[in-house]
């Protein structure tokens, strides 16, 4: 998913989020090499506005899964990703997105 906000200074702030279902196991030959490729691909690869021929690029990424982040998932993908992009990674799994349906749902 692409999405975007306007920050406090006027700006447009693009949002990469990659959504999977289930856990995200730290062990060998799991899907961690993917999400690193898509994770460099999301930063390194330009995105197209509708009607607009300028290049875009996203400065945040959101790994979502429906389960857990198991044994050491989240240092793995630390690791293996380039330092200057740890600040500009987040991840969320099933306990943050409850925790975000509960702060934001509408009562």
């Amino acid at each position: 998913f692409l999405f975007s906000e306007v920050n406090k200074f006027g700006e447009s702030i693009y949002y990469g989020m990659q959504v999977k279902a289930g856990n995200i196991s730290g062990k060998v030959n799991s899907e961690i090499d993917m999400l690193i490729g898509q994770l460099n691909d999301a930063f390194s690869m330009p995105f197209y506005l509708l009607g607009n021929q300028n290049p875009h690029y996203i400065s945040t990424f959101i790994i979502v899964i429906s389960g857990r982040f198991m044994e050491n998932a989240k240092d793995k993908i630390r690791h293996k990703i380039p330092s200057e992009l740890l600040g500009n990674v987040f991840f969320w799994d099933n306990e943050k997105l409850l925790e975000l349906i509960e702060k934001n749902w509408n009562k």
